[in-house]
């Protein structure tokens, strides 16, 4: 898992906050945006790209409080390839989280903390106002199991194999 506590966040015109997890070759050993946003945007998205073979389609959106970003077709861009039909150019699957998670809003509730568990069945990220985080997040055995439903959740599976993500490095 990941942990990241952060105080303030860059927003405004020309700024791209981000946390990623990215593989040589991508997408052929993937990537996983963990924070994402550009500019003035007010919420997170968290995004997988991948080579073909990684779709969500099917997946209960009962799993995660947050819902999937849009594609071309106005339909959910379920399908984690980064040429997918029916959905932009490298846009992958993506989850949109909640109000205040990213830029201005973010920053004036002092910050928060964001937390990733990459697990063999699934992907799930987490985001929580200061103040609102719970105690074993940053402690030496964090229980994801504890922390509720996450904003983003991505099974893993036949429909996505963790093949996708391979040798990943950490970009800021």
């Amino acid at each position: 898992g990941l942990a990241l506590d952060l105080d303030h966040m860059p927003t405004g015109r020309a700024t791209r906050p981000a946390l990623w997890l990215v593989g040589d070759d991508r997408p052929n050993n993937g990537e996983i945006d963990i924070i994402e946003g550009v500019n003035t945007q007010s919420v997170v998205q968290t995004t997988l790209h991948t080579n073909d073979g990684c779709s969500m389609a099917g997946q209960s959106s009962s799993l995660m409080t947050g819902h999937w970003a849009l594609g071309t077709n106005n339909q959910p861009a379920t399908n984690c390839y980064v040429n997918a039909p029916n959905q932009f150019g490298n846009q992958g699957c993506g989850i949109v989280g909640g109000d205040q998670s990213m830029g201005s809003p973010f920053n004036n509730l002092g910050g928060g903390v964001y937390a990733t568990a990459f697990e063999t069945s699934s992907i799930r990220v987490w985001f929580w106002p200061r103040g609102q985080v719970p105690s074993n997040v940053q402690s030496v055995s964090p229980d994801p199991n504890t922390w509720g439903a996450p904003y983003a959740y991505f099974t893993l599976g036949p429909q996505c194999s963790t093949k996708h993500f391979n040798y990943l490095r950490v970009v800021i």
